[in-house]
């Protein structure tokens, strides 16, 4: 079953691994990193973003039923095909995010996909860098 979940954490892997409850055989690919600020406006900014795409994309959003007993959460789970407009969402948000003098993506990991501050918005479940994962 292919899912996008969206959500900040300040330890994508750990995330992924041991609080999602994931089967061991479970191929997870981390999209995006998105530095930010503070754990506050990631969080902040992934709450925005999630109310958005559910305004705007109730379609894409899959419910808890279609993933039970996969995922230990029961929201902020959506299909494949929104991607793109997620990526469009997360660009604006790591645009707004960058500090004066810092460019887009410093301090982030290549190719991997997170949420933040900005318009659109992030989920916390610890402290750390302040990077949220998707």
């Amino acid at each position: 079953m292919d899912l996008l979940k969206l959500g900040y954490s300040a330890n994508p892997l750990k995330r992924q691994r041991h609080q999602l409850g994931l089967p061991k055989t479970a191929q997870v690919t981390l999209l995006r990193r998105v530095a930010m600020p503070t754990g506050h406006a990631a969080c902040a900014a992934e709450k925005r973003l999630h109310a958005r795409l559910r305004r705007q994309h109730p379609e894409a959003v899959v419910p808890p039923e279609d993933y039970r007993g996969i995922l230990n959460v029961i929201s902020e789970v959506y299909r494949p095909w929104l991607r793109a407009e997620l990526e469009r969402r997360l660009d604006r948000i790591e645009k707004a995010a960058v500090p004066v003098g810092m460019a887009p993506g410093a301090g982030a990991q290549d190719s991997q996909t997170q949420d933040g501050g900005g318009k659109d918005g992030g989920s916390q479940d610890g402290g750390g860098d302040d990077r949220a994962a998707c």
